[in-house]
C-alpha cells in the first residue's frame, strides 16, 4: 500500500476536501474513506460537512389563545436529529422554547394565555445527527389576549326623543375600562359629536336633544380599554322629535348705559326653527310686529325664575320672561315699554335656528320708576310654552343664562 493511499484520507478528514487542492488533488467525494495501515488502524471520513435547512411557517400578525405553529426542516447528507420552536418578547434576546420535536411533522401548539399582550419574535433552531445547527429566519407576531365589549344601553333603536335624553353605555373587559365616550351624529353625517367622556360605570350622560335640529340621529359608544386600546360600539339610531328650547339671550345698550331705554335690543336665539305664529297668534313671520314689555321691580309677584328680583314679560308675544340680577325698576314698581319685534332664521352649529331681535321704543307707563344699574350681571330667559316647533312641540320652558362675558345689559 503507497504511502500516498494512507495519507490522504487522514488530511481529508481533519482539514477539509478544499485542503487537499494543494496537495494536487481535484477534491473528494462524500463516500467513506478507509485506510488500512501495516499496524491494522483504520479511519473513516466524515459523510455529512452542511448543516441542516430550517424554516418557521407563516404566523397571523396577532394572535390569541393557543396557536399552532409548524416548521419545515431537511438535512441533504443525514438526518433531522431535534427541530426547537422558540419565542423571545420583541426587543429582547432571550429565548424560551416552545416545544422540541424529534420527527416530522414539526409542529406545537402555542398557549399565549400567560403572556402578556405586545410583539412576540419565533424561530426554529434544527440540528442534524452529525451536529450541525441551522435558525430560520425570524417571524414577527403580537399577542393580544384582551376581550372587550361595549354597546349602547339607552336608548334603543327606533325611539324618539324628547327634549332631554339619558345615554348609556354597557362595557367590559379583561383588562381595565379606562373610560367611555359618547357621540352622536345626523344620521349619515361624516362626523361624531361628543356628548360626554365617563370613566366609571354606569357610563351615562344627559343629552340636550332639544338642543339639536329635528330628524334622526346616530349614538355610538367609544370604549378605551388596556390603557391605549379602542372599540366602538355598534350604532343606535333614534329619532329627536324637534322639540326647541331656549338657546341664548343678549341684551345690546344703544343709547342710554345701565338703564332701558328706547332703541335698547334684546335677542332671543332658540335651538330650532319655531313657528311664526305660535310667538304671535296670525303672524307669519315677516316684517315686524308690535308688543309691550313689562320691567317689574324686586317683589312684584309672579317671576318664574328667582325670585326678589328685577323682572320682565313679554306682553302680546309667546316670548315667556327674563330675570336681571340688576335694580332697574323701583321696587313693588313697573314700567310698560312699547316694542317691536322681528324673526329671522339663522344657522348656528350647523342647525337653522330661530332668532328673535326685540327692540324697545318709549314708555308708556312708570318711566319715573326707572333707575340705573351699574354694575356687570347676567340675564336669564325663560321661553313660554306656547311657543312651539314647526312640528307642534311646545318650546321647552328651561331656563337660559345670558352667555359670553358679563356686562352692564341696558
Amino acid at each position: 500500500m503507497s504511502l500516498r493511499r494512507l495519507v490522504l484520507p487522514l488530511i481529508a478528514l481533519c482539514l477539509g476536501g478544499s485542503a487537499l487542492g494543494g496537495l494536487g488533488v481535484d477534491g473528494v467525494s462524500g463516500a467513506t474513506y478507509t485506510a488500512t495501515s501495516s499496524h491494522g488502524a483504520a479511519v473513516g471520513a466524515a459523510n455529512d460537512w452542511t448543516p441542516p435547512t430550517v424554516a418557521l411557517g407563516a404566523v397571523a400578525g396577532t394572535v390569541s389563545g393557543t396557536v399552532g405553529l409548524t416548521a419545515t426542516a431537511a438535512d441533504d447528507r443525514g438526518t433531522v436529529a431535534s427541530v426547537v420552536v422558540q419565542r423571545a418578547a420583541v426587543g429582547t434576546t432571550t429565548w424560551t422554547t416552545i416545544c422540541t420535536r424529534t420527527a416530522a411533522p414539526y409542529t406545537c401548539s402555542w398557549d399565549t394565555t400567560g403572556l402578556p399582550d405586545g410583539g412576540q419574535a419565533l424561530r426554529a433552531v434544527a440540528t442534524d445527527d452529525s451536529g450541525y445547527t441551522a435558525t430560520s429566519a425570524t417571524v414577527l407576531t403580537t399577542v393580544d389576549n384582551a376581550t372587550a365589549s361595549v354597546r349602547i344601553t339607552s336608548p334603543v333603536s327606533g325611539t324618539t326623543l324628547g327634549a332631554t335624553t339619558t345615554v348609556t353605555a354597557e362595557a367590559a373587559s379583561n383588562r381595565t375600562v379606562d373610560s367611555v365616550a359618547l357621540q352622536y351624529r345626523l344620521a349619515g353625517a361624516a362626523s361624531w359629536t361628543g356628548l360626554c367622556l365617563d370613566t366609571v360605570a354606569p357610563y351615562s350622560c344627559t343629552w340636550d336633544s332639544g338642543l339639536v335640529a329635528a330628524g334622526s340621529y346616530e349614538l355610538r359608544a367609544v370604549m378605551t380599554y388596556a390603557g391605549t386600546r379602542t372599540l366602538t360600539s355598534a350604532t343606535v339610531t333614534a329619532t329627536v322629535s324637534g322639540t326647541v328650547r331656549g338657546s341664548d339671550v343678549q341684551v345690546t345698550d344703544v343709547l342710554t348705559p345701565g338703564m332701558p331705554a328706547m332703541g335698547d335690543v334684546i335677542t332671543l336665539t332658540y335651538s330650532g326653527v319655531v313657528a311664526p305664529g305660535s310667538l304671535r297668534t296670525g303672524w307669519d313671520g315677516t316684517g315686524s310686529t308690535p308688543l309691550s314689555i313689562d320691567f317689574h321691580g324686586q317683589n312684584v309677584l309672579g317671576n318664574p325664575i328667582t325670585a326678589s328680583r328685577d323682572w320682565a314679560a313679554f306682553v302680546g308675544a309667546n316670548l315667556g320672561h327674563l330675570s336681571f340680577e340688576q335694580n332697574y325698576v323701583q321696587p313693588q314698581a313697573t314700567v310698560r315699554f312699547a316694542a317691536s319685534m322681528t324673526r329671522s332664521t339663522q344657522t348656528v352649529g350647523g342647525v337653522p335656528v330661530t332668532v328673535v331681535t326685540v327692540t324697545l321704543g318709549l314708555p308708556t307707563s312708570g318711566a319715573m320708576n326707572l333707575k340705573s344699574g351699574t354694575s356687570a350681571a347676567s340675564i336669564s330667559w325663560a321661553p313660554s310654552a306656547s311657543a312651539t316647533s314647526t312640528t307642534g312641540s311646545p318650546v321647552v320652558t328651561t331656563t337660559v343664562v345670558e352667555k359670553g362675558v358679563l356686562d352692564r345689559d341696558f
